[in-house]
Parts: structure tokens; sequence; C-alpha cells
């Protein structure tokens, strides 16, 4: 799975901006979540896709350096073991200040346009819903949806 880590424990993603944009940014002029399916069927997420620059052996905690891009030095993810389970995000801003939150534990984290954000999907089929369907939040305090084509996860357990 190391080979893969950057995958994050994702096998959600495997089975499947640098001004004031607003939430509901576009790229390139698409929706995010239609885009970034393009770029997985096109082979072009890995491109865009963070690697961690380290995680624990059992691929269920991730620390992201980030070099001050964005605002940001660091992203760090404690996670379950679960599909949808939880992760426990810490973000360390360049500035020094820090802000956490929790969400789901399959994820991927890419950067579009100068800006981070986490990518969420369904890990295999589940109850009707597509599971190429992808749910973006960009990487800010607080975390700010940009899109979602999945709705309730709750649906999905």
């Amino acid at each position: 799975m190391r080979g893969s880590v950057y995958s994050l424990a994702l096998p959600l993603l495997l089975a499947g901006c640098a001004s004031a944009a607003p939430a509901a940014s576009k790229a390139g002029g698409t929706d995010l979540c239609q885009q970034v399916r393009a770029w997985k069927a096109s082979g072009d997420y890995a491109r865009r896709q963070v690697a961690p620059s380290g995680s624990d052996e059992g691929g269920l905690n991730y620390r992201f350096d980030l070099a001050g891009r964005h605002g940001l030095k660091s992203v760090s993810a404690e996670c379950g073991a679960g599909s949808y389970s939880e992760c426990q995000f810490a973000v360390e801003r360049a500035d020094g200040g820090r802000y956490a939150f929790t969400e789901l534990s399959r994820f991927g984290l890419i950067l579009v346009e100068d800006r981070y954000y986490l990518v969420y999907g369904i890990v295999g089929a589940s109850k009707g819903r597509d599971p190429h369907a992808q749910r973006v939040v960009e990487l800010s305090d607080p975390p700010k949806p940009v899109c979602d084509q999945i709705g309730d996860y709750a649906d999905l357990m």
C-alpha cells in the first residue's frame, strides 16, 4: 500500500483560485466535481494529486507538507479503518496558526489553480449511487464545500 499511499486509503478514488473565488468556484468553466471525474477518466488526476510526505505502516495516518502554498504549511490526518470512518485533520497555516476538523477517511488531496481541495468519492457500488460521484471541499478555515454529487454519506453506510 505504501507505493500508492498518496492515494490515501483511497479505494474510493481508485474505484473510484488563487484569487478570492467563491465556494462554488469553477475550474476551467466547469463544475469541479465534473472536472475531477474527467481527470480521473483521462489519467490526468495523478498529476494534481498531492502525495503525503509520510504515513504510518497501516496507512491510516498521513502528513502532507504544503510549503506555504495557499498560506498552508502542513496537513495531518489520523483516520479510522472503515470505508466511511472519520479522519481528524489538523492544519498548520504558514503564519503558525492552526485549525482542525473532522471529515471522512477516504479522501485525496489535490492542487488546482494554486488551491488545495479534498476529494471524496464512493467506495464501490453502493445503494444505486453513481460510483464515480465526487464531493470536493476547499481546504480552508473552515473547509468550504465546492460541489457535492454524493449528498449524505449516512445513506451509504
